[in-house]
């Protein structure tokens, strides 16, 4: 294949750039929690104490 210097150039820049963002993610590991299985806490629909939060109270 008969490239150019400027296609090799782009084509080492985009990989420079992938790896660069790829590593930017801290190489840990990620374990995805079990099925059915749900933090303690608060979340989205919850208040501090863990549960369902239509509104929130005037106090």
């Amino acid at each position: 294949m008969n490239r150019t210097i400027k296609q090799k150039a782009v084509t080492e820049l985009i990989l420079v750039a992938a790896f660069l963002v790829l590593g930017a993610c801290g190489g840990k590991p990620f374990t995805p929690e079990k099925i059915g299985e749900v933090k303690a806490g608060p979340g989205l629909f919850t208040g501090k104490k863990g549960g369902i939060v239509i509104s929130p109270s005037s106090n």
